[in-house]
């Protein structure tokens, strides 16, 4: 098919590929193509706002919601945009006047918009109206791992060890895959001086599972402190490896502070 017989919704559709594929640039020029043969698609238009986001550009992002939202008022995403980049520019009351119009409108239940609000809170460091979002998720769809993961993220920047282990433990039983629960649980089990439950977890994640060089350096010093490994085992190869490609090499002092750390009694 040709563009020139491209739908709205094709326009979106291409779009959406795109925008899951990282290529942001490409999504945002084909939006802004569509656009300019329907000016009144609102789903382009929000489409459109959450690329100019992605970028990082928030005062394109802004017009782009303003512009849905001036054509459909209570479009749940558009909302949940918006709140977004509002945060993003410190407009906090704003922003959750946003959020607390998508709670009005009904989408409580609505899973997916209540995780998205929430990370775009905690994101923010705002942990507290976070939290309450993700328990929105979990409450609207209880056998998720991401919001039940999410609210031990939420509990444990909050203070609340407990309920943190609680909520990354249940996102475990619900997904044993979930590695990012998975390393965040083994790092708070670590500081908690449990390196034995820690290192349980640690190793059930694989090196690219890890983003972050903490569980990274926490698995190496672990193994060599409790299964008395040398630096040269090839057990250790492709953590050190992963390590590097997360932080570069690392150098002698880095190594030393990190084992004298993993040695140091519970």
């Amino acid at each position: 098919m040709s563009e020139g017989f491209l739908s709205s919704a094709d326009y979106d559709d291409q779009a959406h590929l795109l925008y899951n594929e990282g290529r942001y640039d490409e999504a945002l020029a084909l939006l802004k193509q569509g656009i300019s043969v329907y000016p009144h698609a609102v789903e382009l238009l929000i489409g459109k706002a959450y690329a100019h986001l992605a970028r990082e550009e928030f005062a394109w992002s802004r017009n782009s919601f303003d512009d849905a939202l001036a054509l459909d008022p209570d479009h749940e995403e558009g909302l949940a945009g918006l709140g977004e980049v509002l945060l993003k520019l410190g407009e906090r009351a704003a922003a959750m006047a946003a959020f607390e119009r998508t709670l009005q409108l009904g989408y409580a239940e609505d899973h997916d918009l209540m995780l998205q609000i929430g990370r775009a809170l905690f994101r923010e460091g705002q942990i507290a109206p976070g939290h309450r979002f993700f328990d929105l998720a979990a409450q609207a769809q209880p056998s998720s791992a991401d919001a039940a993961a999410c609210l031990g993220y939420a509990s444990h920047r909050l203070g609340n060890d407990a309920g943190s282990l609680y909520w990354l433990r249940r996102a475990l039983e619900l997904d044993r895959g979930h590695s990012e629960a998975r390393i965040y649980l083994a790092n708070l089990l670590y500081d908690r001086g449990e390196s034995d439950a820690a290192l349980h977890h640690l190793e059930r994640t694989q090196p690219e599972d890890h983003y972050d060089e903490l569980g990274i350096w926490r698995h190496i010093e672990l193994k060599k402190s409790i299964y008395r490994l040398p630096d040269e085992d090839p057990e250790l190869a492709p953590w050190l490896a992963r390590l590097s490609e997360v932080v570069g090499e690392p150098d002698e002092i880095d190594m030393l502070l990190a084992e004298v750390e993993a040695q140091q009694p519970d």
